[in-house]
C-alpha cells in the first residue's frame, strides 16, 4: 500500500488505510467484461482542478473503453458503394 511514509503524517496514513480496507469491502473486483457488457461502472476518486487523480482516469478510460464502432450510416453508405 503507502510504501514511503516518511512525508506523511501518521493520521492520514491511518485513514487512508481505513478508506482503501472499506473500498476493498464494499466494491466488488472490477471485470473488464462486465463494464463492457454496460453491467458495471469504474468509479474513481480525483479533482480536475487540483489534476489529481486525472492522468489515472484518462489512462484507465483508455485502456479499458471498447472501440469505436462503425456507424450505422457510414456501414450503409460503404455497403451503397461496394454494390453501385
Amino acid at each position: 500500500m503507502v510504501q514511503n511514509t516518511k512525508y506523511i503524517r501518521d493520521d492520514f496514513i491511518i485513514r487512508l488505510r481505513e478508506d482503501v480496507h472499506l473500498i476493498k469491502e464494499v466494491y466488488d473486483p472490477f471485470h473488464t467484461n462486465d463494464y463492457l457488457e454496460g453491467k458495471t461502472a469504474p468509479v474513481f476518486f480525483g479533482s480536475a482542478i487540483n489534476n489529481f487523480g486525472v492522468q489515472e482516469l484518462l489512462d484507465t478510460f483508455t485502456e479499458i473503453a471498447p472501440s469505436p464502432a462503425i456507424r450505422e450510416q457510414v456501414k450503409e453508405l460503404l455497403i451503397h458503394l461496394k454494390t453501385s
